[in-house]
């Protein structure tokens, strides 16, 4: 089954609007590069992904992290990477994704 088995999907350059909902369904994504599309939020279905570490949405279009993304931090506390340069953030980041022990990459 493809869903307990795939640790990395690259949706890099795909025009795509959105990452998948059924992307939750992928209990085993590490890794999750959605860079140079036109994504404009993030949704919380994410947070299904507990395995991710790596989190690429650079070059897109989000404006915002909404709260609800950054309360996902029990369910993404292994993300060590989260990359959003490239976007149009204009509002203040979530101040719980400070408390994503493991992160260490760059907003």
């Amino acid at each position: 089954r493809l869903g307990s088995t795939l640790e990395q999907l690259s949706l890099r350059e795909c025009a795509v609007a959105e990452i998948p909902d059924d992307v939750a369904h992928l209990v085993s994504l590490r890794h999750l590069c959605a860079a140079s599309n036109a994504i404009a939020a993030v949704s919380p279905s994410i947070g299904a992904c507990t395995a991710l570490m790596a989190l690429d949405l650079s070059s897109n279009r989000v404006a915002a992290l909404p709260r609800e993304v950054a309360e996902l931090r029990r369910q993404l506390a292994q993300l060590q990477e989260l990359k959003l340069s490239g976007n149009q953030l204009t509002g203040p980041v979530p101040p719980e994704l400070g408390q994503l022990a493991q992160l260490r990459g760059r907003l």
